[in-house]
């Protein structure tokens, strides 16, 4: 990548047939590589989902394991404007705001 922005910027002040022959050959191996990358990562994503295909394992579990990080309550803010961050507190506030419901 360094080297195509290097012989950009050179075929930029010097337009040279030689210059645009080298650029053109380092756009050409940076997409093959790019195709490459592209095609084995999609054949290990093939292979990941027709061996757990019925499986209800490690896959869901990861993206559950997410899912359920991200709606977790770290913080609550108590009726004075204090910030408590232990669980025993949080779930007394819970207990208590639901109840003067």
């Amino acid at each position: 990548m360094a080297e195509i922005h290097r012989l950009e910027a050179l075929h930029k002040l010097n337009p040279q047939p030689s210059i645009q022959i080298q650029l053109t050959a380092a756009r050409e191996l940076l997409k093959r590589i790019t195709a490459e990358d592209t095609a084995r990562a999609l054949m290990w994503l093939k292979q990941k989902y027709y061996e757990k295909s019925n499986k209800a394992d490690s896959m869901l579990a990861r993206k559950l394991k997410h899912r359920i990080q991200s709606k977790q309550i770290l913080q609550v803010r108590t009726p004075t404007g204090q910030t408590s961050d232990i669980p025993e507190q949080i779930g007394q506030i819970f207990q208590t705001y639901y109840t003067d419901l």
